[in-house]
């Protein structure tokens, strides 16, 4: 496994453990800030959000790790919803 990914997904464990209720993308800058600090030699650079969010959405798909609890919803404004 990319040594990278495996950083993200064990700070996005230990984020989503003490703050369960974190989003998607949410969880994914906490977890580049997370991966940042750490200064692991194995990981060389640190990537983005949207590929750290990419990373989380398919371990969870996977099973490899639980994600946020409860149902995330966007919710539009009501100008966007009476476009649609």
């Amino acid at each position: 496994m990319n040594p990278a990914r495996k950083a993200c997904l064990t700070a996005a464990g230990r984020i989503w453990a003490e703050q369960p209720s974190l989003g998607l993308l949410e969880a994914a800058n906490e977890v580049r800030v997370a991966v940042r600090a750490l200064r692991d030699p194995a990981v060389r650079e640190v990537p983005g959000i949207d590929s750290i969010r990419k990373w989380l959405e398919d371990a969870i798909a996977a099973g490899e790790l639980g994600g946020p609890q409860g149902v995330q919803t966007r919710n539009k404004s009501a100008r966007q919803r009476r476009k649609t």
